[in-house]
Parts: structure tokens; sequence; C-alpha cells
């Protein structure tokens, strides 16, 4: 007797009578009798078939044969294949293979009800993979396709028997059989009334009924949740003012987001290229690198002698990579400070550049390579020792903190802030992103609240 693995299905003995939710394998001796009246049957898509005759008449009691004079079994197959056309009803885009994103809920829904054996639109029952059952994938028995073998052909069926489902799946298995079979059809409105939304005005008119005025006790549940989250005493608004009353908890609308993202994504990109000039002309600028280079040698006045001293300035001054280097130094404080207070940022430059202490990398490992450079290899104490000097002394003097204000305002006068401005304007007139933004807020279910 095997275990199976699934909580859906449970043992049972070869000998053991057949039983409603039995699991019937394909074999040999099966398809032999199907081949001579159902062939169409045989078809490899059909991987197993599920009893469906009830369990009562299918006990054999002393010896005698089964009360059922036929055994009805439905097809099994497996889902994957088959969920392009479940969902289609319910999601389907009228293009195969492509489905409505904005109706996936209904498809999870769908879905949700088959896995728990709770649609009874489809006549589908879910079986889970189990291989100890022989349902190799995730399946579902087809209650609507079912096939009618003798009674004779019992003692065949239970040697082909490959699982069982548990009795409370068994016992919904004929819940659902029993029901799809038992329907009885009835005309929609829409038959009788020739009318296509006939049941649509019918179920809008009970709505009316408890609808207030203005439909103000119709709220969108995030609205709701808002409003509790913010302990608002929900009892006590009287329904005719309900909706207006948390109108207040409602989302911004989306156009007011969209344009605000615009105007500040816009003045940072702005104040980022405004930095990024000040970076290039400052690595050009030869009065203010002359500056920097001046007071990173009276960092070494002790340890290396005035001619040493007046090499290394022009070295050190003309170098391009040192010069990219400090350039970007200056731009990306810049940056840092607009990021806090703004486009005054270059106001506030001087202050900033006046603190700054010792060079960043990459700048300090260049100052290192022309010092060795320069110096020679013998004199590697003094490179260490000048580059430690540095790293504690402020780098930037008046003089130089003056000359990266004047570029900075200069750069960022070239900028005009205010067309960020003008252009949040004109998008905000835009009937295209108007008509985006309110169909966004319909979806969910805010429009009416926003209209307010």
């Amino acid at each position: 007797m095997v275990e199976p693995s699934h909580w859906t299905y449970e043992p049972f003995a070869a000998s053991d009578d057949l039983r409603q939710g039995d699991i019937i394998r394909r074999t040999d001796a099966l398809l032999k009798v199907l081949s001579k009246v159902l062939s169409y049957f045989c078809d490899e898509r059909y991987t197993a078939f599920l009893v469906l005759t009830q369990s009562c008449d299918l006990v054999r009691r002393d010896g005698d044969p089964c009360k059922a004079e036929h055994i009805n079994l439905c097809v099994v197959r497996e889902l994957e294949p088959l969920l392009p056309s479940i969902l289609e009803p319910c999601c389907g885009a009228g293009i195969p293979g492509v489905f409505a994103s904005d109706n996936r809920v209904y498809a999870e829904q769908l879905l949700k009800r088959v896995l728990n054996q709770n649609d009874q639109a489809h006549g589908l029952f879910y079986l889970h993979a189990d291989g100890d059952v022989g349902i190799a994938t995730a399946s579902v028995a087809t209650l609507r396709v079912s096939i009618a073998l003798r009674r004779e052909h019992y003692g065949m069926l239970q040697e082909c028997r490959c699982g069982r489902l548990s009795p409370v799946y068994s016992n919904k298995l004929g819940w659902l059989t029993g029901n799809l079979y038992s329907r009885i059809a009835t005309p929609d409105w829409e038959d009788q009334e020739n009318d296509k939304t006939a049941s649509t005005k019918q179920a809008s008119m009970l709505l009316r009924r408890v609808s207030r005025p203005k439909d103000e006790n119709w709220v969108p549940r995030k609205l709701l949740k808002a409003a509790q989250a913010a302990n608002e005493d929900l009892a006590t608004i009287p329904l005719e003012r309900f909706r207006s009353s948390l109108a207040k908890y409602a989302p911004p609308a989306l156009l007011d987001v969209v344009l605000e993202s615009v105007t500040r994504v816009g003045q940072g990109v702005v104040a980022d290229r405004a930095c990024d000039m000040v970076s290039e002309t400052l690595a050009q600028h030869d009065q203010f690198m002359r500056e920097v280079v001046q007071r990173v040698l009276s960092c070494a006045a002790g340890v290396l002698s005035p001619e040493e001293q007046s090499s290394l300035l022009e070295a050190l001054a003309g170098d391009t990579k040192l010069r990219k280097a400090v350039g970007n130094q200056v731009g990306n404080r810049l940056k840092q400070e607009v990021a806090e207070i703004g486009e005054g940022a270059v106001g506030n430059l001087p202050e900033v550049l006046a603190g700054t202490v010792g060079m960043l990398v990459p700048g300090s490992m260049r100052l290192r390579s022309i010092l060795s450079a320069q110096l020679g290899v013998d004199r590697a104490d003094a490179v260490a020792k000048i580059a430690d000097l540095v790293n504690g002394t402020v780098i930037f003097s008046a003089a130089a903190t003056a000359i990266a204000a004047e570029v900075g305002r200069g750069a960022f006068s070239q900028f005009d802030f205010g067309m960020l401005d003008k252009l949040a304007s004109r998008l905000k007139n835009d009937q295209k992103l108007g008509a985006a933004c309110r169909e966004h807020a319909a979806d969910q279910g805010f429009s009416s609240l926003l209209a307010d």
C-alpha cells in the first residue's frame, strides 16, 4: 500500500472495491476496451480517468456484482495546456495568448476557485501533482467529458486503479458532479426582455435603493483604510455626507504628483549639469589650479627646498588628471549642497570649500604619483610625509573658493530654472496627460472624489 504525498489523496488496498474518486491509469487493458467503441478517448492527452459513479453503487456485497450496470469515468488532462481556454472568457484580449492585465484579478479568482474545488461553472475538478497516485503534473478532471464502461469491466478497472481521493474530496467530487448535471436552465433577463442591458438595469435599480444622493455611501476601500488608519470615527459620519467627509484622505491628484515630479526631477537634472560645468571649468582654470597647488606645496615647506617647490608647482598645476580630480571634487561637493538647499547652494559654496580638508581620492593618488616621479624613489619618505600633511590641511584658499563661487554663479546663470515651471504649466493643460491621469484615478476608484 503506497502512502500518497499530497493530503487530497489517501492510500487503498488492491482488493478494495471501487469508489467514487478513484484514479484510473492508462493501461493496455483499458485502452483495448476503449479502442473498440470509444477510440477517441485513447488519445494521449487524456492522461488518466476518474471514477464518477457513486460509491454506494460500486460496493459488492456477499460476492454479488455491484449495483451499477455501468461505471462512469471522466477524463483527466494536464491543466497547463487548458489554461488559455479557461482564462480567455474572463481576461482574454481577443488575441491568442494575450490577456488583459486589468482583469488579472478575475483570472486569479477563477483559478483559486478551481484549486479549492469551488468552481461550478466550468466542470473542473483539480488534481494536484503526486507521482504516488499517477498524476505527474497539476491536472483537472473534466466532469463534462465522461464515458461509461459496463459492469463486467469492474475487475479490470480495479487493476488499473493507481490512486484515490480522500473521503472529503471524494464527497466534493460527487456534489460537484450532481450539481453540474442537475442544474435547471432558466432564461436570462436579456433574452426575455430582448435587451442586452436588461439585467444591468435591474441591478442598477436595486443598488439605487441602498444608495444615498450622489452615491455618498459608496466609498473606495482604500479611502476607508486611510480614514481608519487616521483613527477617524466612521460610525459618527452621516451617510449623506460620508464620501465627501472622507475626501481629505484621498490621494493627491495623479496629475499634480506627475507635475511635481517633473519639476523636481528636472531641476535635479539641470542642477547636475550646472555642477558638471563647474567641474569642467575649474579643471581648465589656471589661476584656480595654481591657488590649490600653492596651498598644497605650503604644507611641504619644511620638507622640500624652494627649488623643489618651484619645480613641483609647474608639474602639479599643469597635470591634466590632477586638474580633473580637483574640479570633480568641487563639483561633487556642490551637488551635495544642491541636494540639500537647492539653487542657493552656489552662495554656500565658499563656506563649504573653506572647510574641505585634504585631497579626496583620486586627487590624493595623483598627487603621490606626481611627487614620486618628481622627487625620485629615494625620497619616498618625503612623499609620504607631504601626503599626510596635505590630508590634514584645508586645501582651498580664500582666493580659490572665491574663484569657485564665481564659476558656480556663472554656470547656474546659464540655466533657466523657471523654464521647468513653464513646462509643468503646459503639461497641466495637456489633454492626453490629463485623460490618462483621470483614467488611472477611475481605475483606482478615486475619480469622483478627486472631481469634487
